[in-house]
């Protein structure tokens, strides 16, 4: 036999274990309700961060309107989506129209670095 203690046994305050299996063991035994305690804050933690995953996901889902207008089953990008064209966005084949012609007065522009630049008069859109 053995000099290894047997299931159920401790290991003698001054030996080494003989084997890394036998000193996980005892570190196991000598350390059970704290490895416990971890565990159990370690499951604690991770149904928290799956909860507030899931509930994150249900809000983006219940955020959602089904607009009737679209027959595909496609869903508008925010609440306030509406199906009818405003200015900013021209219905059908309908071209955006340039801005009346108009003259930009000189004016100054500071960049990142701090240097300033000036930006001469010059006119814009179409007539």
């Amino acid at each position: 036999m053995t000099d290894s203690p047997e299931d159920g046994e401790s290991i003698p305050a001054g030996s080494k274990p003989a084997t890394a299996t036998e000193a996980a063991k005892s570190l196991y035994k000598k350390h059970k309700p704290k490895i416990r305690a971890a565990g159990g804050v370690l499951v604690a933690i991770g149904g928290a961060v799956l909860t507030v995953m899931a509930r994150e996901a249900l809000a983006k889902e219940t955020n959602r309107v089904e607009d009737p207008a679209l027959n595909e089953g496609q869903w508008p990008t925010s609440l306030d989506a509406s199906t009818e064209p405003t200015e900013a966005e021209p219905a059908g084949d309908e071209k955006r129209k340039s801005p009346v012609r108009h003259t930009v007065r000189q004016s100054e522009r500071t960049l990142k670095g701090g240097r300033v630049i000036t930006i001469a008069e010059h006119k814009r859109g179409s007539e």
